[in-house]
């Protein structure tokens, strides 16, 4: 694939955009990939490709968020901090999932990972249904990511790899498991990575 830079990224932000995730066996990636070089460029920073994350989920004690989102609540809700291991940058964010598959982001750089919330951060979380004391350290999540933007078009795509479940003493690794999540400003089937998926009768997941 042809460079792209973080600077170059800024034009396809996608704060506001519409989600469509699949997964399949990590197997298979290699060709998927091959199909569509012509028409992506990746994320290149001082000559890495693929990147390592870690991130940290905030949920109820009765696991409502995750329970909006499993049972396909419209308006609901993520809460988490991201940082990106290989520049130690870290922010936290929130996803607002509302209507249509669409997603509106909130983020704000931090320190690091933290596993309160301050009331400023709260602040953001502005559903009803959850308050202030409610939010606690839920899950850490880590994995390497590939990050593709479309050539000439508002589409970026995330590729999760070598992912990996931590939640007290228990941990659970995924090695087989490929995430592809494609963001895109409006809901196109025309990418040509969804195309790719589409032969493979690799259909959207939840």
């Amino acid at each position: 694939f042809p460079p792209v830079t973080l600077a170059g990224m800024e034009a396809v932000t996608l704060q506001n955009r519409v989600d469509s995730k699949f997964f399949f066996p990590v197997t298979l990636l290699p060709e998927i990939l091959s199909e569509i070089t012509e028409q992506y460029q990746i994320l290149e920073i001082d000559g890495k490709r693929m990147f390592a994350y870690e991130s940290l989920y905030f949920d109820t004690p009765d696991f409502l968020l995750y329970r909006h989102h499993h049972n396909g609540r419209t308006n609901r809700l993520k809460v988490r901090y991201r940082k990106y291991l290989d520049s130690g940058i870290t922010y936290f964010e929130v996803k607002h999932r509302i209507k249509d598959s669409r997603t509106e982001k909130y983020r704000i750089r931090k320190t690091d990972i933290a596993t309160t919330l301050t009331t400023d951060d709260m602040q953001k979380v502005h559903l009803p249904f959850v308050q202030i004391p409610q939010l606690l350290p839920s899950l850490f999540v880590y994995f390497q990511r590939i990050t593709l933007v479309r050539i000439g078009h508002a589409e970026r795509a995330t590729i999760d790899v070598h992912l990996r479940f931590v939640r007290n003493e228990e941990k659970l690794p995924l090695e087989e498991l490929c995430i592809v999540e494609i963001k895109q400003e409006k809901n196109s089937v025309l990418s040509p990575l969804f195309q790719t998926l589409k032969r493979r009768l690799i259909h959207e997941q939840g």
